[in-house]
This record gives structure tokens, C-alpha cells and sequence, in this order.
């Protein structure tokens, strides 16, 4: 019983990392595409 909660919350806590990189992956990213952006926006005034 207390092995399978264990390898259960291994689990989550692996899924947990993974959505925390893909969210700063995107973000990052996001992040980015904002800064070209405002580079070509503010280089064409």
C-alpha cells in the first residue's frame, strides 16, 4: 500500500517538473518574440 502511494507520487511529482519546463520553455519563448518585437518597433521610429 505505502509503495503504491510512493510510486504514485513520484509520478505527479515528475509530471509537476515537466509542466514547469514546458511553462518556462513557452514562456521563455513568449518572452522572446516580445523583445524582437519591440526591438523592430522601436528601431523603425
Amino acid at each position: 500500500m505505502t509503495s503504491m502511494l510512493c510510486v504514485t507520487f513520484e509520478k505527479a511529482e515528475l509530471i509537476g517538473i515537466l509542466a514547469n519546463v514546458i511553462f518556462l520553455s513557452v514562456g521563455g519563448y513568449l518572452l522572446y518574440l516580445v523583445i524582437r518585437a519591440l526591438k523592430k518597433y522601436i528601431g523603425q521610429k
